[in-house]
């Protein structure tokens, strides 16, 4: 489909029905409104993408109108620009608009723009992933305040030479269009975000089309102050409270240690709890192989991240400690990471270093910020928790970037700013532990234990006697998940039945006991239909039949 004319905005199903109503041609599914209706703050970059993409699924439901999915900058770099065009395909978009800012996204106030070959690679990604697909992208160019119109012309041309058929200009003024080449903009489907802006336009070139976003979200509304945007976490349910204050107490306790395992899954918990661990960790890697079966390489957002560690928080009556990774953003990113961690019940989360996409702390190519970034982050996240007892750990990974050295000297830094407990990713060897201990003798640290890491692999006895307070399990239970799950398909496909791995599997009885079947058939019991009628018979009250 050609796009033409006025397009659509809408952020919720009565919006799309009106728009359906005027017979609009396509619907826009604005991040930046989506954001102000959801959250009440006039940035997109706030949402993931797991967000955006489940809330455009609900909205595709109601309407065979084209849709227009707002896939802003890709969601990171161009691994995750080709994951993101995978996932709003899969919702159902007709169009996908790619912007060229660098990630994340804001339309209010724009972020720096990203340069020529990073975007290039976002839309080369895109392209490929949606090969097979009558999906089309629309670039919408954000930066002209920043590269100018010589930028701007190079990327018109690069569209041109990508075949791309629809991009949307931003941000530019009718002096700036009147400089433009009109060679360039004839063979290109312009559209512009400004009603106001297209109007100008089409006294120079003829825009193909146009959205009002204007008209849907004050352009020049004021941006919030970060101070302002403290959330206070009403969640009233003591369990939680009692849990953080319990972990707490242990990560502090002298001569103690606590030996976490990270669950890839609420089962998995169940177990690691009925086996006597006392705390558990939710973090990224676990959570990108049992969500997305994908290798820990910032493809789990906020959203998964968020969600798979409410569940766990769910399943379970013992501490949850979380991975944050960077916190998905900027100072309001980590305003809202650390309310809905707090929100859900976790008992603390960790944030790091990195450059956001992060990997795994054990692969190689990990880039990290400058240390002000994270000093910067870990205190608003002290500033904007409410129970003193939610724990805010800082994560370096700068051993492997740089050296032992440097990621202590960021790790005071980061002490300096409000952490409660330090963790250096990958040191190497016993003396690197011996060196990281002696640096911060009053401080809990915590020790990561990956099977065929960068770190010896200690137990939690020898980790205790060195002086680590927490020591984790991050691979363990996904290793034996994978190799578990394997054999026994292996066994099924090449005998047509389980019974050569009855070695390790549960029957129908054992597992139905382990998931606790009959405390739930007793719950159900509890509020049985006839256990109602004899209790409005006790009370004296007839049952009113309908």
């Amino acid at each position: 489909m050609e796009l033409c004319g006025e397009i659509a905005i809408a952020a919720n199903a009565i919006e799309i029905r009106q728009a359906v109503q005027k017979k609009a041609a396509a619907i826009f599914i604005s991040g930046r409104l989506l954001a102000n209706r959801l959250l009440g703050q006039d940035d997109e970059g706030l949402l993931s993408l797991t967000e955006y993409a489940q809330f455009f699924r609900n909205l595709r439901l109601t309407t065979n109108v084209p849709l227009i999915a707002d896939g802003q900058a890709g969601f990171g770099n161009p691994l995750n620009a080709y994951e993101t065009a995978q996932e709003l395909i899969r919702s159902g978009a007709n169009y996908l608009v790619l912007n060229d800012q660098k990630y994340p996204s804001h339309s209010q106030v724009p972020n720096s723009p990203e340069d020529l070959a990073e975007f290039l690679g976002k839309i080369k990604a895109c392209q490929d992933s949606l090969q097979m697909t009558d999906c089309q992208i629309i670039l919408k160019l954000d930066g002209v305040a920043a590269y100018g119109l010589n930028g701007l012309e190079k990327r018109l041309k690069l569209a041109q030479k990508l075949g791309i058929k629809n991009l949307l200009i931003s941000k530019i003024n009718q002096e700036q269009l009147m400089q433009l080449s009109s060679e360039t903009l004839l063979k290109i489907g312009l559209g512009f975000e400004d009603g106001q802006l297209a109007k100008e336009a089409a006294a120079l070139i003829k825009p193909k089309f146009w959205l009002d976003l204007k008209a849907k979200v004050p352009i020049k509304t004021p941006e919030p102050n970060v101070s302002d945007l403290v959330c206070v976490c009403n969640n009233g349910f003591n369990k939680f409270k009692q849990l953080r204050q319990q972990f707490k107490q242990a990560v502090f306790a002298k001569d103690n240690i606590v030996n976490m395992v990270v669950a890839p899954d609420s089962l998995a918990a169940k177990i690691a709890e009925k086996q006597g661990y006392r705390a558990i960790f939710a973090a990224g890697y676990a959570t990108s192989a049992s969500n997305l079966a994908k290798p820990d390489r910032g493809l789990a957002d906020f959203g998964v991240m968020l969600n798979k560690c409410r569940e766990i928080v769910n399943a379970v009556n013992i501490p949850v400690f979380a991975d944050a990774d960077t916190g998905y953003g900027g100072l309001n990113n980590i305003v809202r990471t650390v309310a809905s961690y707090e929100a859900i019940g976790a008992c603390g989360l960790f944030l790091e270093d990195q450059i956001w996409p992060k990997r795994c702390g054990h692969m190689t190519g990990k880039r990290v910020e400058s240390t002000e970034v994270l000093t910067e982050k870990i205190k608003m996240a002290v500033k904007t928790r409410q129970d003193p007892n939610f724990l805010i750990m800082s994560r370096t990974d700068a051993r492997a970037v740089y050296d032992l050295s440097t990621a202590i000297m960021r790790s005071q830094t980061y002490l300096k700013a409000g952490a409660d407990l330090v963790f250096i990713e990958a040191p190497a060897s016993i003396d690197e532990l011996k060196a990281e201990l002696a640096a911060f003798p009053d401080t809990p640290l915590m020790l990561n234990m990956i099977e065929g890491g960068a770190t010896p692999i200690l137990s939690a006895e020898q980790a205790q006697k060195m002086g680590f307070r927490i020591i984790v399990h991050p691979t363990a239970l996904t290793y034996a998940q994978t190799y578990a799950t394997d054999r026994v398909l292996s066994i099924l496909k090449r005998t047509g039945k389980t019974a050569a791995a009855k070695d390790i599997m549960l029957s129908f009885s054992e597992f139905n006991n382990f998931i606790g079947l009959s405390a739930i058939d007793q719950l159900e019991e509890q509020y049985s239909h006839e256990k109602m009628q004899a209790l409005l018979s006790k009370m004296a009250i007839s049952s009113i039949s309908n």
